[in-house]
């Protein structure tokens, strides 16, 4: 059985991983360091040439304010959560907060899936681009493109 812990080595693992990956053939990751332990502080850092990014893997998340008070807004934040609607649902209760950080992206991800395992959402500029009226039914489709973790 998988505990809150295990989930969260299994995430961080996760996105350690898809982030190397994605870095092959640019080679600009300089250095990869663990963290905090507390929710607040990051569990990753990762040195780029032009930007650090901090890290914060939360699998079931509460709110993004501890994060959010933590960083500048202009800093490169990275938020990984599991892929469930409770997370989704912090998401749109706290839009408003979140498209204020330019440099946050939202990892949804579902480890298990046998297809597609995750999906990105990048708040600030989704919402230049999203119809207010529409970003509830827009996310849920996102949502929808990844199995809801523990389905």
């Amino acid at each position: 059985m998988k505990t809150i812990t295990n989930i969260k080595d299994i995430l961080t693992r996760w996105i350690t991983d898809y982030l190397k990956n994605k870095d092959i053939l640019d080679k600009k990751i300089q250095k990869i360091e663990k963290g905090g332990k507390t929710k607040s502080e990051p569990q990753i850092l990762i040195q780029y040439p032009e930007k650090k990014l901090s890290i914060y893997v939360q699998p079931f998340l509460k709110s993004f304010e501890p994060i959010l008070k933590k960083e500048k807004k202009e800093s490169h934040i990275a938020v990984v959560v599991l892929n469930v609607h409770e997370n989704l649902k912090v998401l749109l209760d706290e839009w408003k907060k979140v498209i204020g950080y330019p440099n946050l992206t939202v990892y949804f991800v579902n480890p298990d899936s046998e297809n597609e395992n995750r999906w990105v959402i990048y708040p600030y500029t989704h919402n230049m681009w999203c119809d207010v009226k529409s970003l509830k039914a827009g996310l849920i489709s996102l949502f929808q493109t990844v199995e809801e973790y523990g389905s």
